[in-house]
């Protein structure tokens, strides 16, 4: 160690002494974790498969632990587990039996000096490209690559017009009520979009925007508070819905349903509004055109 050592580097474990994963380590929370890692969408090990990959969350715990002294507060080890950082610096890791490159792969994301082999001279291929950086051109190019063959494909599903291109779908099931046997939307609100004005928040050029049940028109309202709104002869409460306590309420019969009884997953949707976004201007939210129903019966 050098003399002018962080106060990281001097809480660390020295290699004379005992460290966290001989005296100390939390092999229940670690194993509760590397369980809720399982299913995680790592695109470093997507790259190949490997018949006995170890789990990331359990190396990178191991990894950690040895590099600690085994007095270490658990607090400050579960606090270099979940920041990135370079918690490995000045380490020296050697794996010589790679496999799929768990090890290696965790300890370079925490900067540590990595190298290993393996009998297999695929294994040794793979780890070598997880290990390798990604040329930025190449990702540009791949991406690019990706869009055009987006847009060629499946583009015409998602028509524009003019300049705006479109963000979001908004849609509204269309379920049956097995009291009546009539058909209803539901929903729990009226509300499409608010903006309170919270920092970071989207902000709009009205801060309300509703849909109406009756015509299922959108109506932008000038007040994010707003209770009710007048429409078509009728005044619409924007915070009541068809579905409030976990629970479906027929507008025809008041028969109230869960979605199992609903079979809601399975009921027909209907498109609601759609949000657009344009360079240098803010999003909106308008209702559909004929371009976009006619992109919905192509899609289906």
């Amino acid at each position: 160690m050098n003399v002018d050592q962080s106060d990281e580097q001097r809480d660390r474990a020295q290699p004379w002494d005992a460290t966290l994963l001989e005296r100390g380590f939390p092999f229940r929370e670690v194993s509760l974790v590397a369980r809720a890692d399982r299913r995680a969408n790592d695109p470093i090990y997507g790259a190949h498969r490997w018949w006995a990959r170890r789990p990331p969350a359990l190396l990178r715990a191991i990894l950690l632990a040895a590099a600690q002294p085994q007095d270490v507060d658990l607090e400050r080890f579960w606090r270099l587990y979940a920041a990135p950082g370079s918690h490995l610096a000045g380490w020296r890791v050697h794996d010589p039996f790679i496999g799929g490159g768990s090890t290696l792969v965790e300890a370079a994301r925490l900067d540590a000096e990595v190298s290993g082999g393996d009998v297999d001279p695929l294994a040794v291929e793979i780890v070598r490209y997880e290990l390798r950086p990604a040329r930025p051109n190449a990702i540009r190019e791949a991406g690019s690559d990706l869009l055009d063959h987006v847009r060629r494909t499946c583009g015409h599903l998602y028509p524009g017009t003019g300049t705006d291109q479109p963000l979001h779908y908004f849609w509204l099931h269309d379920v049956l009520c097995p009291g009546c046997n009539k058909r209803g939307l539901l929903y729990k609100n009226l509300v499409v979009a608010r903006d309170r004005g919270k920092p970071g928040a989207v902000v709009r050029d009205q801060p309300l925007i509703v849909f109406c049940p009756d015509d299922l028109g959108i109506l932008e309202l000038n007040h994010a508070e707003r209770v009710e709104f007048r429409r078509v002869d009728r005044r619409w409460r924007i915070n009541e819905g068809t579905f409030a306590r976990n629970r479906y309420h027929c507008p025809h019969c008041g028969k109230a349903s869960m979605h199992k009884e609903l079979i809601t997953g399975q009921a027909p949707r209907r498109l609601l509004a759609v949000e657009e976004t344009t360079k240098g201007e803010r999003r909106t939210i308008r209702g559909p055109s004929p371009a976009d129903l006619t992109a919905v019966s192509a899609a289906s």
